[in-house]
């Protein structure tokens, strides 16, 4: 642009936008941008100190600049919006007889007809539990008794992408750290969706005071966002039933390329 086509770009966004809604006063000096005519009358004074000369896209170190901006890599998603429901999804025809589908944007995975699925917390954990799956917890936490529980688990550490041995381990210690019931086996490898996996079993207590004791099949996949996890929980008295439909869920689990 010329060197007065700021000041006129400016010109015309006030002409646009109108003076209504400008702030002014103390709301004008605690904002964090001027008053468009006020960024007018700054850009006009500051311009004549610029070199007369003709500028353009190619002035300076700009293509530099677009060169490396083009270069970032894509910022990573955001686990809660990858546990959310994918609007406009085609559905999938190759699930177990029996069976629905739950396709998020970071997943899809297939539960039985008859559970429900749904998120207790905004932007929580996604559960797909039989009726009286879920208990209400005396803080407002929910408590997984049967059925499913879906989500990423991002290390407070962040820094680059996590690893699935490492990420694994930390997700195994802070949960022995919420709950002192909680015993695991070692992890063993395994493949969801077609990606490297960990299998944990775990037992556990709950709430229940008919059925206590508690079996966990804790699934872990490395992604871009954390650590996907699934948890598949069962009381220990109904495991024989209850294992051969959580294995047709996991058979069912796809990740987006």
């Amino acid at each position: 642009m010329t060197r007065i086509g700021l000041p006129t770009f400016f010109e015309k966004l006030e002409s646009k936008l109108g003076t209504a809604a400008e702030p002014k006063g103390l709301a004008l000096w605690m904002s964090d941008h001027p008053a468009t005519g006020r960024r007018i009358e700054y850009v006009s004074e500051d311009i004549q100190f610029y070199p007369k000369r003709e500028y353009s896209a190619s002035t300076g170190h700009f293509p530099q600049v677009k060169q490396i901006v083009t270069s970032l890599p894509p910022p990573k998603p955001k686990p809660a919006s990858l546990v959310l429901a994918k609007r406009g999804a085609n559905p999938r025809t190759n699930l177990p007889a029996g069976f629905k589908d739950y396709q998020a944007n970071g997943f899809a995975i297939a539960y039985p007809s008859n559970w429900d699925a749904g998120q207790p917390q905004a932007g929580g954990s996604l559960f797909l539990v039989p009726k009286g799956g879920a208990a209400q917890g005396k803080n407002g936490e929910v408590e997984l008794l049967a059925g499913a529980m879906l989500d990423y688990y991002v290390p407070q550490a962040g820094g680059s992408s996590v690893k699935l041995d490492k990420g694994t381990r930390d997700f195994l210690d802070a949960l022995r750290k919420g709950d002192k019931n909680l015993h695991a086996d070692p992890p063993q490898h395994a493949e969801v969706g077609g990606q490297p996996a960990l299998l944990t079993r775990m037992t556990t207590k709950t709430s229940s005071q008919q059925a206590p004791d508690q079996t966990i099949s804790l699934y872990t996949v490395a992604r871009d966002a954390g650590l996907w996890y699934v948890v598949l929980a069962a009381p220990s008295s109904l495991t024989a039933e209850a294992d051969p439909l959580f294995k047709q869920m996991i058979a069912s689990v796809e990740f987006p390329n």
